[in-house]
């Protein structure tokens, strides 16, 4: 089984096997503190990453202006999963989201001149994942599925 993460307290999760194809959920990381949030973290990540046979993970990008909290709680959910799939034995790739974005997508921005470019870029994504059959799908579930897509073609699985 090969899985796909797109951290955040919504976590996407995106996972494919020969036999039981493909599926995308989002998972809701948040508790009433930090410290709560990060051991909700690690009880249901290590559940999730449990009989995979490799991870694809979204390194976590963030613009100026983002608060120490946040840039705390995405490094934190990178961390916890460099540290499962190590201690799983499970091979780990990151990837940025301009790369997945072009190769999955044909884009990696918006036009030029777009009000709202994440916005854009997400509404892109989950038309895409439509497209491929996989019906309307949060914005978050949608983006693991698309990281998904992009890392079983660079590993040149089949998954017709």
């Amino acid at each position: 089984m090969h899985l796909a993460i797109d951290p955040g307290t919504a976590c996407g999760i995106a996972r494919w096997s020969r036999d039981g194809g493909f599926s995308a959920k989002v998972v809701d990381l948040s508790a009433h503190s930090q410290g709560a949030t990060f051991a909700r973290t690690r009880s249901v990540l290590r559940s999730e990453i449990m009989g995979a046979s490799s991870i694809v993970l979204e390194a976590p990008v963030l613009p100026d202006g983002v608060s120490i909290q946040s840039r705390t709680m995405l490094f934190g959910i990178r961390a916890y999963v460099l540290e499962l799939a190590h201690t799983s034995g499970v091979s780990l790739v990151e990837v940025n989201s301009q790369q997945w974005r072009k190769d999955v997508l044909g884009v990696a921005r918006a036009p030029k001149g777009t009000d709202d470019s994440r916005a854009w870029l997400k509404a892109r994504c989950v038309l895409e994942m439509e497209k491929r059959g996989h019906g309307f799908l949060p914005v978050d579930a949608a983006e693991a599925l698309a990281i998904l897509y992009w890392h079983l073609k660079k590993r040149k699985i089949d998954v017709s």
